[in-house]
């Protein structure tokens, strides 16, 4: 009915009649589309973002490190106050990469503005331009200490594999299939 009453006055001539309708029309169907939200519960009003903040309080200096997940993870942790040595690079992090390519070999693939995501590998370190805005580390738990990584968000148990580096890994808290992991280093 209403497209019948839209073709009827936009073959009449009726432009303002027809523009009231049509804008009628969409307040009322996206009137229940997306409901507004006030403030930032949907990043802190979780038992993870609660731990992060409690964690990055504590421990402002603190690196930590979301592996196995999307790009975005990261930044979550870095909106709930953690440091985060894969949110979002602005600028390229000359120090993270010099400790991870400490030759230059990824110059290329690091000079930009990135999203990162990780992968913990008994490999060597390896970087990889996924797309023009996405890298992906493939972090060997060897390197972490000298990253300065003391936290790690993740879906995995590494623990197994950290311990075959000397790290020991212990469970803080986890929501949602990801957990919340301190490493300690040996001496």
């Amino acid at each position: 009915m209403s497209i019948v009453l839209i073709l009827y006055l936009a073959f009449f001539c009726r432009q303002k009649l027809l523009s009231a309708v049509l804008i009628v029309t969409m307040v009322f169907s996206g009137f229940t589309v997306n409901p507004i939200e006030r403030g930032i519960g949907a990043i802190t009003n979780h038992p993870v973002s609660l731990a992060v903040s409690q964690i990055a309080e504590k421990e402002p200096e603190e690196y930590w490190l979301c592996t196995d997940s999307v790009f975005i993870l990261p930044n979550y942790l870095l909106a709930n106050g953690a440091k985060v040595l894969n949110a979002t690079n602005f600028y390229p992090d000359t120090e993270k990469w010099r400790i991870l390519d400490p030759t230059g070999q990824y110059t290329e693939v690091t000079n930009r503005y990135a999203n990162e995501t990780a992968e913990l590998t008994e490999s060597e370190n390896n970087i990889e331009l996924v797309l023009p805005d996405l890298i992906k580390l493939y972090l060997n738990p060897g390197s972490l200490k000298s990253l300065g990584v003391h936290y790690l968000l993740t879906p995995f148990d590494h623990s197994e594999l950290l311990s075959r580096y000397g790290i020991s890994c212990s469970f803080v808290t986890g929501q949602d299939g990801y957990g919340i992991y301190r490493l300690d280093y040996p001496d």
